[in-house]
């Protein structure tokens, strides 16, 4: 039986409500791979690699942003392929080319590269895989 008391209406803004944690679908996480001599490509790695904490990153965390900043393009990038219909408009996104940018921070010059999104929470199934680019400087 549950007391509905008006003067207590206000505060529900100051206590929080977590169901919307249950409502998640999709857990999305990028990962990458480069081509090595004789066309072999490694094995896919993750992206961005987590950080590791302390008690400093509690004030100053610049690691931990970009993850988020990475994370939240990904995300977008997942919502905004759906829509589109073919490979060249899901290039032409913001998202993809923040991705990419961030990827060829990390690949050598000359070096051909993929990445992918997977869902971690269906086990690392696939659900996006880009062509292939060539990092130049």
């Amino acid at each position: 039986m549950a007391i509905h008391l008006k003067f207590l209406q206000p505060l529900k803004i100051l206590i929080p409500n977590w169901n919307f944690f249950d409502r998640m679908e999709v857990l999305p996480a990028l990962r990458f791979r480069i081509q090595g001599p004789g066309k072999n490509w490694s094995e896919w790695q993750e992206l961005p690699r987590p950080a590791q904490r302390n008690l400093s990153h509690f004030f100053l965390n610049p690691d931990g942003n970009l993850y988020l900043y990475l994370q939240s393009q990904v995300e977008r990038l997942l919502i905004e392929a759906s829509e589109k219909e073919t490979d060249l408009e899901i290039m032409a996104l913001p998202s993809y080319q923040l991705i990419l940018m961030r990827l060829r921070a990390d690949i050598p010059d000359g070096q051909v590269f993929q990445f992918k999104m997977i869902d971690l929470s269906q086990g690392g199934s696939d659900l996006f895989l880009s062509q292939e680019h060539t990092r130049v400087s």
